[in-house]
């Protein structure tokens, strides 16, 4: 059984600005947010979230925040993270699900520092977004959870 453990918080990168000033490419969404499993160490996985948001007061984000996760394995003693390990739904799933409320906060705090009306991200059922792409086969780890929100 996988165990993993959140051991680094980064924000990678942060752009806000007025929404024409901001390439966001959300069409006509107000939100995109895309997660990305990645082998950092034999034992550490990042994952990053993309967010890509268009605030109501015509301010545009994008955030890169990243968590990275210490993972073991119980029953194997030298545990190494492979492409298989990355596609788990440990990872795909339980992961960013651990890490999506420090990016909600995060943007919170953004938001009402900089002056803008707080914003709360909404809930994300990742279990659910994994089961819809699975119907397609393997899941690639980086082209992993992508959410739209009008």
């Amino acid at each position: 059984m996988l165990q993993i453990k959140p051991v680094k918080f980064r924000l990678k990168a942060l752009e806000i600005a007025d929404a024409s000033d901001v390439d966001l490419e959300l069409g006509d969404k107000k939100l995109s947010l895309s997660v990305e499993a990645l082998r950092i160490t034999d034992n550490l996985v990042e994952i990053a979230l993309h967010l890509r948001l268009l605030h109501d007061e015509g301010m545009g984000m994008k955030v890169n925040y990243a968590v990275e996760f210490e993972v073991k394995n119980e029953k194997v003693a030298e545990f190494i993270v492979t492409d298989e390990t990355l596609q788990d739904t440990f990872m795909q799933v339980n992961a960013p699900a651990i890490a999506y409320p420090f990016l909600r906060a995060f943007v919170a705090t953004v938001c009402t520092n900089s002056g803008l009306n707080p914003l709360m991200l909404p809930p994300v059922n990742f279990q659910a977004m994994f089961n819809a792409r699975q119907k397609n086969g393997p899941v690639p780890a980086q082209k992993s959870a992508i959410i739209e929100v009008n």
